[in-house]
């Protein structure tokens, strides 16, 4: 049986070809991880801008003071604040611990630390996927 000789130039166009595409989905898959990492970026924000409402609410509370009460699905009730020393801290799995007030604004504030070092590390992610993003689009447009 013959052996199909084929020209070393088409071998090459067609391997420059394949690379082609395998750039192109690459950068197809990085651009669904930047926006994956964008909507990450947007909870992570919208959890800092909580907790400092957290703290500064904490900060406010007075004995009998009236506060609004959530119960449930969007509907909340008036109430007086009546032990300004603890409140009920969630600490996971919808646990409540009664803390005080002082244990409690330190709890917001090592949430906020995780928050700020969450904030970090998703930022130099996304710095990174620009940054491979960057480079197969300059490569690809060669």
């Amino acid at each position: 049986m013959a052996d199909i000789k084929v020209p070393k130039r088409m071998l090459k166009e067609e391997m420059k070809e394949n690379e082609m595409q395998n750039e192109v989905i690459l950068y197809q898959l990085l651009h669904r991880q930047l926006n994956q990492l964008s909507a990450e970026a947007e909870s992570v924000e919208r959890k800092a801008v909580e907790a400092a409402a957290t703290r500064q609410s904490l900060k406010e509370l007075k004995s009998d003071s009236d506060v609004l009460m959530p119960i449930g699905s969007g509907c909340y009730a008036h109430s007086r604040f009546s032990d300004s020393r603890r409140v009920l801290v969630d600490i996971g799995a919808g646990v409540l611990l009664p803390k005080s007030l002082a244990d409690a604004e330190a709890s917001i504030a090592e949430k906020e630390a995780q928050i700020s070092k969450a904030r970090s590390e998703l930022q130099a992610e996304a710095t990174k996927v620009v940054g491979e993003m960057n480079r197969i689009a300059t490569k690809v447009k060669r």
